[in-house]
């Protein structure tokens, strides 16, 4: 009976623990963290200064910087086309979307006069 009653607190602490974890419960991107344009030849680099804000359940919220594996391989392929791009960032089961503007700096204009 002894272990029976230990074995069920011990299913109970558990549970109780796993209820008082922090779960995120939305995702978005902070707006000031995401460049106006992004080269193309340092994407990796500049995609990871942007950063995605986690709301929790009990109202606080952090930040972590954005990561390749965040985008799928199709929207990061995206990416590789100049100009603006509409991507979806996913965060756990939270997804938004992330819209950049992507441009070459080695391009150049030549101007006829």
């Amino acid at each position: 009976m002894k272990k029976i009653f230990i074995l069920f607190t011990l299913v109970l602490c558990l549970f109780s623990l796993t209820a008082c974890k922090n779960k995120v419960t939305s995702i978005k991107i902070v707006e000031n963290s995401v460049p106006e344009i992004i080269d193309v030849a340092n994407l990796d680099s500049e995609l990871t200064k942007i950063q995605i804000e986690l709301m929790m359940k009990k109202g606080d919220s952090s930040f972590v910087n954005l990561s390749k594996d965040m985008i799928s391989t199709e929207d990061y392929t995206k990416l590789a086309n100049l100009g603006t791009n509409t991507v979806i960032v996913s965060y756990e089961e939270f997804t938004t979307s992330l819209t950049l503007t992507v441009e070459d700096s080695n391009a150049y204009v030549v101007k006829v006069v």
